[in-house]
Formats: structure tokens, C-alpha cells, sequence
């Protein structure tokens, strides 16, 4: 009899001890939801919305917001701009009319040949009147008095509309034109023609016949 009461005892203070422990709430149990569905692996689902997580929203980011990048428009494209036109050429007899700084004016003729011993000819003439005509050849082949020589003639009407012809021929003793154009050079004084003369009558001196041997 007295160990019931004593047991009893024991068990009334156990749970007076414990209705004096304070109550905490009780915690809700959420239902498992997959991130993933459809496919046995755990891959994304590729169509629909995304399922909602069952953490909540993430907490903001303790640094901020990050600073948004400035958009730069890229550069226009070049402009492209046309060639010009191509020149137009003028007909035959009427009045040239030049079209500009990078007018061409036609070759109305042209002809060229060389030959294997050396002898040339060429001719041209253009459009706006110029004209050109030679021949050559080597003179005196072989020999110690051998010179390349040439002859001809060329014509062009100057920017005043002065027409100029020139006929010239070039060969051991240089260049020599002829040309209404051409200044004439004055008459050689009397007393100096004659001096001329006169050496060219002497006999030959010794340093000539040296000149000659070389």
C-alpha cells in the first residue's frame, strides 16, 4: 500500500514538472514537390512554366542590385559612293569640247612594226587632232661610225588654237627641228663665216689623225 501511494506520487510530480515546460508550435510539414519532371534523369522539363521552389524566394542580395551595363551603339556603316561615269568621246568633225580633268580622247589610228635588222616605224593620231609619224634604223652597221638614227615629224594644235607642225630628224650630231614656230637663230657676222671657211680648208693637223685612230 505504501509503494502505490509512493509510485503515484512520483507520477503526479512528473507531470506537473512537464505541463511546466514551455510549449513550442508545432512545425508544418510541407508535401514533397519535384523540381523536375518528366524525365526518369532529372532533366529540365522543356515546355510549360517553371515548378515554383519549395524554399520561397530568394533573399535579396546583401550587395545590392548590380549596376546596369551601358548599351553602345555600334558605328554606322561607310557611305559608298559611286565611281564616275566613263568619259564620252566626241564624233568626228564637229567642235571638241573637253568634259573634264580626266577626259580621254580616242585613238582614231595606230600602227607600229620593227623589224630584226633594226629598222622601225610607228604612226598615231588622235581625236583631238595630234599626229604622229617616224622611221629609223642603225646607220652604218658594223663600223666604227655607227649611230642609231631616226626622222619623222609630229603635229598638235597649242591651247591658243595655233596650229604647230615640227619635222625633225636625230642621228650622230644630235637633234635638229624644223617648225614655223621655232625661233630662228640670227645670221653668223660675215667676218666669221669666212674664219669657218678658211679652217675648213687647211689640211688635216696631227691631233685629228690621233682623234681619228682612236
Amino acid at each position: 500500500m505504501g509503494y502505490t501511494s509512493a509510485v503515484l506520487t512520483s507520477l503526479a510530480l512528473l507531470l506537473a514538472s512537464v505541463s511546466a515546460l514551455p510549449q513550442f508550435p508545432q512545425p508544418t510539414l510541407r508535401p514533397f514537390v519535384p523540381r523536375y519532371t518528366g524525365s526518369p534523369f532529372g532533366s529540365p522539363t522543356p515546355f510549360g512554366s517553371p515548378t515554383p521552389s519549395p524554399f520561397g524566394s530568394p533573399s535579396p542580395s546583401p550587395f545590392g542590385s548590380p549596376t546596369p551595363v551601358p548599351f553602345v551603339s555600334s558605328p554606322a556603316p561607310p557611305a559608298y559612293v559611286s565611281s564616275p561615269a566613263p568619259p564620252i568621246y566626241k564624233p568626228i568633225g564637229g567642235p571638241l569640247v573637253k568634259e573634264g580633268p580626266g577626259y580621254n580622247y580616242a585613238i582614231l589610228k595606230q600602227a607600229q612594226e620593227v623589224n630584226f635588222d633594226g629598222t622601225f616605224n610607228y604612226e598615231y593620231e588622235t581625236e583631238n587632232g595630234i599626229r604622229s609619224i617616224a622611221s629609223g634604223g642603225l646607220k652604218n652597221p658594223g663600223t666604227p661610225d655607227e649611230a642609231q638614227v631616226i626622222q619623222g615629224s609630229y603635229s598638235y594644235t597649242a591651247p591658243d588654237g595655233t596650229p604647230i607642225q615640227v619635222t625633225y630628224y636625230a642621228d650622230e650630231t644630235g637633234f635638229h627641228a624644223e617648225g614655223a614656230h621655232l625661233p630662228v637663230p640670227p645670221p653668223i657676222p660675215e667676218a666669221i663665216a669666212r674664219s669657218l671657211e678658211y679652217l675648213r680648208s687647211l689640211p688635216p693637223s696631227s691631233d685629228d689623225e690621233i682623234k681619228k685612230k682612236k
